[in-house]
């Protein structure tokens, strides 16, 4: 956990005047989402070699090396800083559309929240 901590930490960190624009910390999190997918999710070999202290030699708990457990480990919720960041960016436009959304009539309102959770449905 303390390693997504410092993603966490660091994606804020660097850069820190971008997170206050509009699309600045958009653009981070963009950022943030390709490093993620190049660390974990492509086989590079940039997870060996940013993590390069961890061997590969079978230790007592980690049969398949310290590589390996690392890997296996942090690759369990990779993405869930990400989305964690992403959602509390959203949240507060997100809960503005559904606060002005309820001002509306009934139907509106059920039609509006069906337009989103629809798609959302199919995709998931």
């Amino acid at each position: 956990h303390t390693y997504f901590f410092f993603m966490g930490y660091f994606t804020m960190r660097i850069g820190k005047h971008l997170n206050y624009t509009k699309y600045g910390l958009r653009l981070k999190l963009a950022c943030v989402a390709v490093i993620i997918f190049l660390l974990w999710d492509v086989d590079s070999g940039l997870f060996r070699m940013v993590h390069m202290f961890c061997g590969t030699t079978p230790k007592i708990g980690a049969s398949s090396g310290t590589l390996w457990e690392w890997y296996f480990r942090s690759s369990l919720d990779h993405w869930s800083t990400f989305f964690g960041m992403l959602f509390a960016l959203n949240f507060p436009i997100t809960s503005l559309f559904y606060r002005k959304l309820e001002a509306h009539s009934p139907f509106k309102c059920f039609m509006g929240k069906a337009l989103v959770g629809v798609p959302l449905l199919a995709v998931f």
